[in-house]
Formats: C-alpha cells, structure tokens, sequence
C-alpha cells in the first residue's frame, strides 16, 4: 500500500481558496436572505399577512430566492473544489479506512 504524500500543489491550494471563499459567501448570502430580506415578510401566526406582504413586495421576496440559489451554486462549487483535494487520497489510504470501519461496525452488529 503506498501513502500519498502530504505536499500540497498550487492547484490544490487554489481549489481550498475557492471552497472558502464560496462557503464563506454562501454563508453571508443565505443568512441575509433568511433574516434581511425574508424574515420581514414572515407574520407568526398569520398566513394571510405574510401572503399579503409578499404581495405588496415581490421583488424582495424573488431577491431572496435569487440568494437561495446563489447558496446552492456556493454549496456545489465548495464542494467540487473540496473533491479535487480528496479524490486524490481516496483510492488509497481513505479506501482502507472505509474498508476498515466497515468490517468494524459489521463485527460489531454481529456480537
């Protein structure tokens, strides 16, 4: 079995860079949509207020939906840039674990 090695490419730290940066954005943007724009809208107890506002401001109310899809698009693009740095590890050192917990759960299901 060889052991990858730890050195970290330039490539590989660009990739860490951007699933921060788009985790850290998508973070910011969901939160601001939740609480700025669509948490004014929202009446405890209230549907047909809470229809109403909408209403009366559909722009903000398709503002945050734009920013739940921004978050989804985040999400996605933090963890494709996250898969670049473990696909490289996971045929080896990352297999024989998962192989090895495995064997470990099922022994103990069986006693």
């Amino acid at each position: 079995m060889t052991v990858p090695s730890n050195d970290i490419t330039r490539d590989e730290r660009i990739a860490a860079r951007v699933a921060g940066a788009a985790g850290l954005a998508s973070v910011a943007g969901i939160t601001y949509a939740n609480f700025g724009l669509r948490g004014p809208l929202l009446v405890s107890g209230s549907p047909a207020e809470t229809i109403g506002r909408i209403a009366s401001s559909p722009g903000v109310f398709r503002a945050s939906i734009l920013l739940d899809v921004a978050y989804v698009a985040g999400v996605v693009v933090g963890l494709v840039s996250l898969h670049s740095r473990t696909s490289r590890t996971s045929s080896t050192a990352g297999g024989s674990t998962l192989r090895w917990r495995s064997s470990n759960w099922a022994s103990a299901r069986s006693s």
